[in-house]
């Protein structure tokens, strides 16, 4: 039986408020439009109408190891 190197732990997750103050400083009109268009990560349903963001997901795309996934025929545009 393989032990566990190391422990895992639960991921911080951040709503959009804090996500904008903290990892993307800009209007979350461009969020959202970087989101949709997969240069950014997508959030995760946390309740029935509220959405978060994995802050290791967020961490790995400030520092540009988190690989983006465009949406299939669509580039993003710049307006």
């Amino acid at each position: 039986m393989a032990k566990a190197t190391a422990e895992q732990k639960p991921d911080i997750m951040h709503r959009e408020k804090q996500v904008l103050a903290q990892f993307a400083p800009v209007h979350r009109t461009t969020w959202w439009r970087w989101v949709k268009a997969g240069l950014a990560p997508k959030p995760v349903p946390i309740g029935p109408h509220a959405v978060a963001w994995r802050e290791s997901e967020l961490a790995a795309w400030q520092k540009g190891e988190w690989k983006p996934v465009a949406a299939a025929g669509s580039s993003p545009s710049p307006a």
